[in-house]
């Protein structure tokens, strides 16, 4: 979801001691954060009306800001309709300039930003054996663009030694997952086509959760029998038809027609990170109308509203809109971050008890009193989380 003015408001800082799996009191910086969202966010998505005037206005595609381009190497890579931001560090793991470094004019620049723990991030990243990249999904309730926040996390990344390939999918209500699925199967086919699936984690929150998750099932569902990396395919021309061979002559052996080739699986990622998923397009659960109560900042009349928007009148069970409805069988293993006080929570856990019939292996961070999307909150919970995400990327 989207929320840059907020974080301007809200930079408090706080020591933490970041010792992962502690679960101190909630800070007094994410309990200033619930408040700011809920004084400025909540008023403004309560009533039907308000969600459609703001569907009417088609909100920008994503641009990496200036910052970013100076302190990395940005590649612009077109697919169609749709961007993809390849973000590199500018230097390689033993300290040279790196060979992406030089890129053209048009698809790369220059980038600085300021972070915390950084360099130890970054000592982390340059000592792991193999090279890893990260496919980043962001939200946004599918009708917002990257935020601010969404960048700092790809940016430490790449600070990491990480190259985190951003897919800037259409938004609603101009396009729809329809448009989204053949564009971000071909982007994961370009990077695994250069860094291999064993490198890749698919990083994503909130939408990007489930495009995250529903991008996997995917995978399972329809292996492929043409190479990942191919272009978003145009209609093919109905072949001229030929007719049939003569038959044979009499007492004479007709060898039997080759099989055609079992279709390849698609190469599964080596793992899913899924910040605050939205599992449930149309969020069935009853759990949920009362649960955001607790939630100051979502609200379910927008959410199922922009939901409508983005399935373009298709099913909203479709498992490419509700993953919660698909399989999760022949996953890769999956780490989710979730608070206590989104109003995803109750869909997260139900998809924890689905995960354990179906012996997927799924592990959950459960951060009490933490808002939606809560490892991008400038909070001491969102720093500890931040860091858990990086080093996974680096080391899972």
């Amino acid at each position: 979801m989207h929320w840059a003015a907020t974080h301007r408001a809200a930079t408090h800082r706080a020591d933490d001691d970041g010792r992962a799996g502690k679960r101190p009191m909630t800070s007094i910086q994410m309990k200033i954060v619930a408040e700011l969202l809920r004084a400025t966010k909540r008023p403004r998505s309560t009533t039907t009306e308000q969600v459609h005037a703001g569907l009417a206005q088609q909100k920008a595609q994503s641009m990496p800001p200036a910052s970013l381009r100076t302190r990395h190497i940005v590649i612009d890579q077109q697919f169609g309709d749709f961007t993809n931001f390849s973000v590199r560090p500018r230097h390689d793991r033993s300290g040279m300039e790196s060979r992406d470094s030089a890129p053209s004019a048009e698809h790369a620049a220059r980038h600085t930003t300021e972070h915390t723990d950084e360099h130890t991030d970054e000592h982390t990243a340059r000592h792991s054996a193999q090279p890893r990249a990260v496919l980043y999904i962001h939200g946004g309730a599918y009708v917002n663009g990257m935020a601010p926040q969404h960048w700092a996390l790809v940016s430490r990344m790449v600070d990491a030694g990480l190259r985190v390939d951003v897919a800037d999918y259409g938004l609603a209500p101009r396009y729809t997952h329809r448009d989204a699925y053949p564009f971000l199967t071909t982007v994961y086919g370009a990077l695994h086509a250069e860094a291999g699936s064993q490198n890749i984690t698919i990083v994503g929150d909130s939408a990007g959760g489930a495009l995250a998750l529903g991008l996997a099932q995917t995978f399972v569902a329809a292996p492929r029998s043409a190479p990942l990396s191919s272009p978003i395919p145009s209609p093919t021309p109905t072949p001229t038809p030929t007719p049939p061979p003569p038959p044979p002559p009499p007492g004479v052996d007709v060898p039997a027609p080759t099989p055609a080739p079992t279709p390849t699986p698609v190469p599964m990622p080596r793992q899913l990170l899924l910040i605050s998923p939205w599992l449930d397009l149309a969020l069935t659960n009853p759990e949920i109308d009362a649960f955001q109560r607790r939630d100051p900042w979502l609200s379910a009349v927008a959410l199922r509203q922009q939901g409508l928007a983005w399935a373009g009148g298709d099913d909203p069970n479709d498992p490419r809109l509700s993953p919660m409805s698909g399989s999760l069988q022949g996953l890769p293993p999956a780490h989710l971050y979730i608070g206590t006080r989104d109003i995803l929570y109750p869909d997260v856990q139900l998809l924890r008890e689905k995960a354990e019939r179906a012996g997927w292996r799924m592990t959950l961070d459960v951060c009490p009193g933490a808002v939606h999307v809560y490892p991008l909150v400038p909070a001491p919970e969102g720093r500890r989380a931040a860091r858990d995400i990086v080093a996974r990327c680096v080391h899972g």
